[in-house]
């Protein structure tokens, strides 16, 4: 007789499961072998899998093909490495239950590194793009020394670890060299290969990593690029075959002395944000090499930027910004790493930002300074909403893994209920005489284990539903969030295009233009520059006796000067002088007074057209605001206002199978449909929320008419366009609300949004405040109304729906 691979006791031919253990025992049972190719992706180096992620209830097989190793953790401790080959692990369960397996990828790996910020002597900026291959020689020291505490390890984490010492060694080589060095040294290409080999090599031996080679090393220069227009690059090979077939470019053919001077000295005026750059560059690739994905404490931030920040280019502000940006992230430490990784590339994103400002204001400081900082409040301005974004992905991620593992073990378990089944169905219809007892009883318990799978299916469908509608929700209201904030950015862009506009046309205006759009204190110093600028061309002399004549002081001194002049002997120059300054004096006055004149008629012909001259002035040079909406005459004398919110059903969709365009147009009709409504209706359009619309009204009747008819002509449309009916929710509720410039704010506003969302497509519903103030009439009629609980609102709150139908 057989014997059970799993447990080794004698069965019988004909089962095909053992009794005792439940292994199965036939060739069409699924296999209980775990693959390491199933279970880590290409780009991981190592991956933690522990046991519940294998096949198999008791008897679990892992399959390590060549090229892989695994290590055995037993209680957290290594407990044997695992070679190539079919290795059961089946009797863990009584040596230990904290049981786990780390599987590594061995064989070689060809993965890029690029060092971008670095410079030559002369100082030019180039750019060094490589590829490495790297082979795991001792997975212990690997896991122990990089991944101690994380799951995974995958290349870009290990890309981040070599960047500070790939960059290091770079550096040193490029800042002896010129960019003639470069161009003119044949051997240059072996001596970049063995520098980044001896920088890289013993660290990553440490790690038990080998570095095999350096297959190949682009070194592009953008400024020389744009001096020859063509590309200054060449390769660096780790073979004499690869070099033939790349072939080598001469970096430079012919060149121009007083052009690459120029970008010389070009550079280094920008080096600081150069500098800055790469620092952000840096940050960012130690963040990436981080292979537990969190940022525990402050302090571990602190520590990770004193070790990038080597030249101390941070300032106390941009240090602040990005432990700010950990504390939003609360206790979450994986959400802290995320939060920070984005900071630090949105200010490398920035700096970049300022490279590009620099090029194009660069000899205009005042025009850098302001463009820099307009960019620098705009940066600030979509931070806060892609922190909001980010979170919101993070947990939307979280709740679909959390969802696929449940998803996973439950799965898990049912197969393993049904193995075990099948095990004891299996021995009960081997004592059965009759074959068709057998045959009936196999069908009975496939057609139960298939309900059973019909229903748990049926429950994971409206789970997973439930949590795409939750998604839905949270991005719809960012993105109504988002487009507020760019119409913010873009009034603040516009506005700042009218100062620049209004300081050029400043720039080229005359004295007088000047004075007359100057506020008092503007004009008074102006005034004086004036009269500073009458005085040009006279000597001191002269001045002196202009201003003699009006003031005993300088009379005085005057005297005393050349009484002095006379003392020591000068009496034929003192006589002189004497005479030229009493002519030159008498006529200094004369056109003293003439200019004073002239400019008295200036200031006031300036004064007198101050008014038109302003308005002139602001009409060229700054936008004109528009009337704000009066909001009282759509609320009722004690200042309450029936709110009306609507968005369209299944928008998100109808994008996606309309695509932008097409969807676009139907965008458009809806909004055109419900604006000449609420135009009819008296009403006033708050806002518009992208598919939907936010209105009000001074009388609740009037809103409730509007969304009738609304719904009427959105009928209409629909029955004309088949393709695409237009199916809309809306919501009213009538209640005080905080006015504040063209919105309304308050609990009665949150009231009205909530009760949109809980309508259908096609669907009016109302308060039962709104009910009440509308039914007496007899001309609208509603429904029996509901319950329904309003999200973040306590208590529930009765809502009736309109028959508009």
């Amino acid at each position: 007789m057989p014997n059970c691979p799993g447990c080794g006791r004698q069965v019988q031919a004909e089962w095909r499961f053992c009794r005792t253990c439940g292994q199965a025992l036939t060739e069409d049972a699924p296999s209980q072998t775990t693959s390491v190719g199933d279970l880590v992706a290409p780009e991981f180096l190592a991956r933690l899998i522990r046991l519940d992620e294998m096949s198999g209830l008791l008897t679990k097989t892992l399959q390590i093909d060549e090229g892989q190793a695994a290590l055995l953790f037993l209680g957290g401790r290594h407990d044997v490495t695992l070679g190539p080959g079919s290795h059961s692990i089946s009797a863990l369960s009584s040596r230990g239950r904290d049981a786990s397996v780390v599987l590594f990828r061995t064989a070689d790996v060809t993965m890029p590194l690029s060092v971008a910020g670095l410079f030559t002597s002369d100082p030019l900026p180039v750019t060094l793009d490589s590829h490495l291959v790297v082979k795991v020689e001792r997975p212990l020291l690997l896991w122990t020394n990089l991944a101690a505490g994380a799951d995974s390890y995958t290349t870009q984490n290990l890309a981040g670890s070599l960047y500070p010492l790939a960059e290091e060694g770079c550096e040193g080589f490029f800042k002896t060299r010129s960019i003639r060095d470069v161009a003119a040294d044949s051997s240059l290409s072996r001596d970049l290969q063995l520098a980044l080999s001896s920088q890289l090599d013993q660290p990553l031996s440490r790690w038990g990593i080998r570095l095999v080679s350096l297959q190949g090393v682009s070194i592009s220069c953008q400024a020389w690029d744009e001096v020859t227009k063509s590309r200054t690059d060449y390769f660096v090979t780790a073979s004499e075959e690869r070099a033939g077939l790349e072939g080598r470019k001469r970096l430079f053919d012919v060149y121009r002395e007083s052009e690459l001077q120029t970008m010389a000295q070009e550079t280094a005026e920008v080096a600081a944000v150069e500098k800055r750059v790469s620092l952000w560059a840096r940050l960012r690739q130690a963040l990436l090499s981080n292979a537990r994905g969190e940022l525990e404490s402050q302090a571990e931030m602190e520590d990770l930027v004193r070790r990038g920040d080597k030249d101390r280019l941070l300032k106390d502000d941009e240090r602040d910004a990005l432990v700010r940006a950990m504390g939003e992230a609360k206790e979450d430490h994986h959400k802290a790493r995320i939060f920070a990784l984005r900071r630090v590339e949105s200010e490398g994103e920035h700096e970049l930002q300022k490279l590009d400002l620099w090029h194009r204001y660069g000899l205009e400081q005042e025009r850098l300074t302001m463009e820099i900082s307009a960019a620098r409040e705009e940066m600030e301005r979509r931070w806060d909403m892609e922190l909001r974004r980010l979170g919101a992905e993070i947990e939307q991620q979280r709740r679909r893994e959390n969802f696929r593992r449940e998803q996973e073990t439950e799965e898990l378990a049912l197969r393993s209920r049904s193995q075990l089944g099948q095990a004891r169905t299996a021995a009960s219809i081997a004592d059965l005489e009759r074959e068709q007892d057998r045959a009936d009883m196999e069908m009975g318990l496939d057609i139960l284990d298939r309900l059973k799978r019909e229903q748990i299916d049926r429950e994971w469908q409206q789970r997973l539903h439930a949590l795409e509608e939750a998604e839905r929700q949270l991005n719809m209201e960012l993105d109504a969030e988002s487009q507020r904030m760019e119409m913010r950015l873009r009034e603040a862009r516009e506005e700042h295009g009218h100062e620049i506009t209004r300081i050029q046309t400043l720039s080229t205006a005359g004295i007088e233009t000047l004075i007359a759009v100057s506020g008092p204190e503007q004009s008074q110093l102006l005034a004086q520059l004036a009269r500073t600028r009458a005085f040009a061309g006279c000597t001191p002399e002269k001045i002196l006796a202009m201003q003699a004549a009006d003031s005993p002081q300088v009379a005085d001194a005057l005297k005393e000067i050349l009484t002095a002049t006379a003392a020591t002997g000068q009496l034929e120059q003192y006589e002189r002088l004497v005479t030229q300054l009493k002519d030159s004096a008498q006529t200094s006055r004369e056109d003293y007074q003439h200019n004073l004149t002239v400019m008295h008629q200036m200031f006031d012909k300036a004064l007198d057209s101050v008014k038109e001259t302003a308005v002139a002035f602001s009409a060229v040079s700054a936008p004109v605001a528009p009337p704000q909406p009066d909001l009282r005459s759509h609320t009722s004398p004690d200042g309450i206002v029936t709110l009306f919110f609507s968005d369209i059903e299944g928008s998100t969709a109808m994008t996606e199978r309309l695509g932008d365009q097409r969807a676009q147009q139907v965008l458009r009709d809806h909004n055109e449909i419900v604006r000449l409504q609420v135009a009819n209706h008296d009403g006033f359009e708050v806002k518009s929320m992208g598919d939907g619309f936010m209105l009000a009204f001074s009388s609740a009747r009037n809103g409730i008419r509007c969304a009738i008819d609304v719904q009427r002509n959105l009928a209409v449309y629909s029955n004309e366009h088949p393709e695409q009916p237009l199916r809309v929710r809306i919501g009213i509720h009538t209640g005080e609300a905080i006015k504040e410039s063209e919105d309304f704010f308050g609990r009665n506003v949150i009231m009205a949004a909530r009760i949109s969302s809980k309508a259908q497509g096609g669907q009016i519903l109302v308060s039962s405040l709104v009910k009440e103030l509308t039914e007496s009439s007899g001309d609208i009629r509603f429904d029996d109304g509901r319950e329904v609980e309003l999200k973040g609102l306590a208590g529930l709150t009765r809502v009736h729906g309109v028959e508009w139908e």
